[in-house]
């Protein structure tokens, strides 16, 4: 399970020559409308894999995404705005590459539906754990530590019994 928020970024059209529109206002929320599709918002989403290899997995994704368009349209003369939002089931297929103990490498394509508009992205990225790096580490710190690390016999009372005493290290 995966809690993240996404944002497909800002884009940029330039709208060139006349319109037959009496209202450039009307004009410009239509254009609002059609161009172009962006949004952003909280995503949950569900996650199954399988490994292929020990560092290669594919794995599948299902998402539920609220998400909110915001447009807002410059003009020398006018400023116009628009906003709209709904849900989304975004898939995704891909694989994940593992070639550190705490770096996978993923690609991806993605498919969802903004509004009426279906929109499919392909994705490379790049998971980094720096938590799992010092785990790694101290498993392999451990490993070098024997579990005894030493022992003496002493007789401490002087009865000629002697009395073993040990040193346990236990890594955690």
């Amino acid at each position: 399970v995966q809690l993240d928020y996404s944002d497909y970024g800002d884009r940029e059209v330039t709208l060139s020559g006349s319109t037959l529109a009496e209202n450039l206002i009307d004009f410009y929320d239509a254009a609002e409308e059609v161009f172009p599709e962006t949004a952003q918002g909280w995503r949950l989403n569900l996650t199954g894999s399988l490994p292929v290899t020990e560092d290669l997995k594919a794995y599948a994704q299902i998402g539920i995404w609220d998400w909110q368009q915001d447009y807002q349209t410059l003009d020398p003369n006018r400023r116009g705005k628009a906003s709209r939002s709904g849900t989304s089931y975004p898939l995704t297929v891909g694989i994940g590459y593992k070639f550190k103990d705490n770096m996978i490498l993923n690609l991806g394509v993605e498919k969802l539906s903004l509004a009426e508009q279906d929109v499919s992205n392909i994705f490379l990225g790049l998971q980094y754990f720096p938590m799992f790096e010092n785990k790694v580490r101290k498993r392999q710190v451990a490993k070098t530590i024997p579990f005894f690390q030493s022992t003496q016999q002493t007789d401490s009372d002087l009865d000629g019994v002697l009395m073993l005493l040990m040193v346990v290290l236990i890594p955690m």
